[in-house]
């Protein structure tokens, strides 16, 4: 599983999508929206916005679908969910991009507006959707067929373990888990997963299997009388970027965002490690590099008076301890 293939492959359908929404909607504004010669063949080559639109919008897209978290999760994409995603990165990148170079227009009509940003909307949209959908449909197969898999840690190695490791690998269409090993949290509960998954210890070796093996997903199936060893589980996890899956019956002892997955009559409450979306971490960031950097520049004359200052006193201190030392 190359993550870095399957992101490549996203920002070369994103890059081509925005790189034929561009001379798709000029062909359709010289020839409907503006007024005047329809034959537009010397035009589209002198017009310097073609050129714009055909060698710097299509960075700028892949650049705003990175910022929005697109690239994230790549393998974990609902098709469903990307739909509603584009539609609304869409609708944000046209909006943009008409009030920057398309608000100038010559029109007859306010109409021609209003056709102006839907029509561009539609062709940016459906253009980007169908090359995402047959990324999407292909490596959402692979998973089915076991083509693709996440790395999977269990923790936990009593009935429950066992129980959800038999009914996720005996599905005929899998959700992608490809178990590494498992976790004990009771030596004595060790039997029921002994042959069937290699062990990797118990739960103070949580993040060195997770490191060792690359795993994407742990799924936390312990009894009810191991209850009390939460706490140290999800401490262990908390460091790790490990999507966090348990049992329903320990919901009452969680607190934070939870979200229920039925895996084929398997159902796992999920667990976020990051409770912030993408976008608001890249502009929290941002934000902060922004802020700093101002401070720096207005506090650096203070800085400087200050360092003048300690120079200056030391220098002076430094010369009246060597006269006392001569005057002795």
């Amino acid at each position: 599983m190359n993550k870095r293939l399957q992101v490549i492959k996203y920002i070369i359908a994103d890059f081509l999508s925005a790189l034929m929404t561009g001379p798709m909607f000029f062909i359709y504004r010289k020839t409907y929206i503006e007024p005047g010669d329809s034959h537009f063949s010397k035009e589209l080559l002198a017009d310097p916005k073609f050129f714009t639109g055909i060698l710097i919008l299509p960075v700028c897209w892949v650049l705003f679908y990175a910022f929005l978290g697109t690239y994230n999760n790549i393998y974990r994409k609902s098709r469903l969910r990307d739909l509603a995603q584009t539609a609304l990165a869409s609708l944000i990148g046209v909006t943009i991009i008409f009030f920057a170079l398309l608000l100038d227009d010559t029109i007859v009509t306010y109409k021609s507006y209003y056709n102006t940003f839907i029509t561009l909307l539609i062709i940016h949209y459906s253009i980007t959707v169908f090359f995402r959908l047959i990324i999407t449909t292909i490596t959402g197969n692979k998973i089915k067929k076991r083509k693709i898999g996440f790395n999977t840690l269990l923790v936990g190695s009593s009935q429950n373990a066992l129980h959800i490791f038999e009914e996720l690998e005996s599905q005929k269409i899998s959700q992608g888990n490809k178990f590494v090993g498992f976790i004990h949290v009771d030596e004595k509960n060790g039997e029921y997963l002994g042959g069937k998954l290699p062990h990797l210890g118990g739960i103070a070796e949580i993040p060195e299997a997770i490191n060792k093996h690359q795993v994407e997903e742990v799924i936390i199936a312990i009894e009810s009388s191991e209850h009390e060893n939460i706490g140290r589980i999800i401490n262990e996890l908390e460091d790790t970027n490990a999507i966090i899956k348990i049992i329903p019956d320990m919901y009452d002892i969680l607190s934070g965002s939870v979200k229920m997955n039925s895996i084929f009559g398997a159902p796992l409450i999920e667990i976020y490690p990051q409770l912030m979306p993408a976008w608001q971490q890249y502009a929290k960031r941002l934000m902060d590099i922004i802020v700093s950097f101002v401070f720096l520049i207005l506090l650096t004359p203070t800085f400087i008076i200050t360092a003048l200052i300690v120079i200056l006193t030391s220098k002076a201190s430094n010369f009246q301890a060597r006269t006392d030392w001569t005057a002795r």
